[in-house]
């Protein structure tokens, strides 16, 4: 995901379908780019930067999504039942 990207096109108070428009994509394809479906061209990010007056390193900065970040959090304690059953942690009942 590029929050930065949306942020930006927010600013702008452009609607994404005119962004795609303005750079030439479809808006299917910008849409899909700004919820990390796709990753854009080097020659897109730099149309887009250009486009929203900004720098693109910051632009396309990544965000995880918010399921990927789950997945990190809970690791392996998810699976071995222990935030259901905390007696299944030391076999005592609680």
């Amino acid at each position: 995901m590029f929050p930065n990207l949306k942020l930006q096109i927010w600013r702008t108070g452009l609607r994404q379908n005119r962004v795609a428009q303005m750079v030439d994509i479809d808006e299917t394809m910008l849409s899909k780019i700004l919820n990390g479906f796709r990753e854009p061209s080097v020659e897109l990010q730099g149309k887009l930067a250009s486009l929203l007056d900004c720098d693109a390193a910051w632009l396309f900065e990544k965000q995880e999504s918010s399921r990927e970040s789950v997945r990190k959090q809970i690791g392996t304690s998810a699976l071995d039942g222990s935030h259901i059953y905390p007696s299944a942690v030391d076999g005592t009942p609680k």
